[in-house]
C-alpha cells in the first residue's frame, strides 16, 4: 500500500481516501500550485504530480538527481485558462463593470417617478466600447492554451498570429512569426508560454519598445517571464495600454492600468476535478506499474506489465551503462520478457520485465547495481495480478 500525500486542499471524495499527515513515509505527493519544501524530496519519495501545467514550485533538479519522477496535467484546465483569457479580452474593450457602478450610483440620485435606463443611457457615452472583430492577437506559446486560444480567437474573426520555439507546434488558425513581430503588429499580447531558463525574463524592454500603440498585455506564463520594471515605464508612459497579469507582485499594486488577478486561470471547478483525477490516475499508474505519462524529468514511458515483477531503473547516461546494467541482472540468471529503454536530458530509465518468480534474485540485483555511481534509483515492482 502506498502512502500519497496531497500538499493542497483536494476534493472531499480525493482527501478521504488519500490524504496522510504529514511527510514521514511519502511515496508520492500530488500538488496544485504550493511550493514542495525541499526536505520531503528524500530518498523515499518516488514520485510528484503537478495537478496543473507549472511546475516552478518543485525543484526538479533535485527531484532529478533524488530518482523522483516529476509529472504535470497538460490539458487539464485548457478551457478553465483559456476562457478567463478571452473574459479579460472582452473587459478590456467592453466596460460593463464600471457602467454597473455607474448605474448604481445614477440610481441613488433618482426620485421615485424617474426611469433609471433612461437616465443611465443618456450617462453611456463614457462606457462605448470596441469590439474583438478585426483585432490582432499575438500569443506567446501554442501548447493546449495557446492552441485553443486561437482557435477560439480566429471563430471571433481576430487576426493571429504566434510565437512558439517549438517548429512542430502547428495549427491552421494561427501564422508564425518572430517575437518581435508579435509585438509590432499585435493589439493583443498574450503569454502562455512556461517559466524556464529561457523565458525569465524574456518581455524585456527591448520587446516593450518595440509593441503597438495602445497594445494590451495579458500574462497567464507566469509572473517573472516580464520584467517589472521595464513593464512600469512603458505603462506609466501609456505606450502599453494595460497589463493583466494572473500572477500579482507587489511591485505592480496601485499602478494604473494594471489589473492583477489572484492565480485564477486554472480555478474552476470542473478544472480542479479534471486535474486531481488525472493527478492521481498518473500517481497510481506509476507507483502501480513505472509509467511515467505526462513527465518533466524521465522519459515518458506508457507500457503496463503482466510478467511477475517489473525491475525499472533511472539512470545516468554513461559510456557502456546499459551493457553493464544488463550484464549485471543476467548474471544473476534473470530472463526478461520485454526490455524497454528511453532516454532524456541525459538520463535513462530502464524497464526491464522481469520472467522469474523468486523475489531473493532481484533483491541482488537490485542491491548490486544501487553500488554504481550512475544510478539514480531503482525500483522492484511485484504484479498486481499474482
Amino acid at each position: 500500500m502506498y502512502n500519497i500525500f496531497l500538499k493542497d486542499r483536494f476534493s472531499e471524495e480525493i482527501n478521504k481516501d488519500y490524504l496522510k499527515v504529514g511527510t514521514k513515509n511519502i511515496d508520492g505527493i500530488i500538488v496544485n500550485s504550493s511550493k514542495i519544501d525541499e526536505e520531503v524530496i528524500n530518498e523515499e519519495l518516488l514520485c510528484i504530480v503537478r495537478s496543473g501545467i507549472g511546475v516552478d514550485t518543485i525543484d526538479i533538479e533535485k527531484s532529478t538527481n533524488n530518482g523522483t519522477v516529476v509529472m504535470n496535467t497538460p490539458g487539464i484546465n485548457k478551457s478553465s485558462v483559456t476562457e478567463l483569457i478571452i473574459l479579460t479580452m472582452l473587459l478590456s474593450q467592453r466596460p460593463i463593470l464600471s457602467a454597473n457602478t455607474m448605474i448604481n450610483e445614477v440610481h441613488a440620485t433618482l426620485e421615485e417617478y424617474d426611469s433609471l435606463q433612461l437616465a443611465s443611457e443618456q450617462r453611456r457615452g463614457p462606457y462605448i466600447g470596441h469590439e474583438l472583430k478585426g483585432k490582432t492577437v499575438g500569443i506567446l506559446g501554442l501548447g493546449s492554451v495557446g492552441s485553443e486560444l486561437a482557435k477560439i480567437c480566429h471563430s471571433l474573426n481576430m487576426n493571429v498570429l504566434a510565437y512558439d520555439r517549438n517548429e512542430n507546434l502547428e495549427n491552421s488558425y494561427t501564422t508564425r512569426v518572430k517575437l518581435r513581430h508579435i509585438f509590432k503588429e499585435s493589439d493583443f499580447v498574450i503569454i502562455v508560454i512556461p517559466l524556464n531558463n529561457d523565458t525569465i525574463g524574456l518581455v524585456d524592454d527591448y520587446l516593450l519598445s518595440h509593441a503597438k500603440k495602445n497594445c494590451i498585455l495579458i500574462n497567464f506564463g507566469r509572473a517573472e517571464i516580464v520584467d517589472n520594471k521595464a513593464l512600469l515605464k512603458f505603462i506609466r508612459n501609456r505606450e502599453i495600454q494595460t497589463y493583466i497579469t494572473d500572477f500579482p507582485v507587489n511591485e505592480l499594486v496601485d499602478v494604473d492600468n494594471v489589473w492583477m488577478i489572484p492565480h485564477l486561470g486554472g480555478s474552476t471547478v470542473e478544472a480542479r476535478k479534471g486535474g486531481e483525477k488525472q493527478a492521481l490516475k498518473q500517481m497510481e499508474q506509476f507507483l502501480l506499474y513505472g509509467i511515467t505519462e505526462n513527465a518533466i524529468n524521465f522519459p515518458n514511458v506508457t507500457d503496463r506489465f503482466s510478467t511477475p515483477f517489473r525491475l525499472t531503473v533511472f539512470y545516468t547516461l554513461q559510456k557502456e551503462d546499459l551493457t553493464v546494467i544488463l550484464s549485471t541482472a543476467m548474471a544473476k540468471n534473470l530472463k526478461f520478457d520485454r526490455i524497454i529503454n528511453k532516454q532524456k536530458n541525459g538520463y535513462g530509465y530502464l524497464l526491464l520485465d522481469v520472467l522469474n518468480t523468486e523475489l531473493t534474485q532481484l533483491l541482488l540485483v537490485k542491491k548490486e547495481l544501487e553500488t554504481l555511481c550512475f544510478i539514480q534509483r531503482i525500483r522492484i515492482i511485484k504484479s498486481i495480478e499474482i
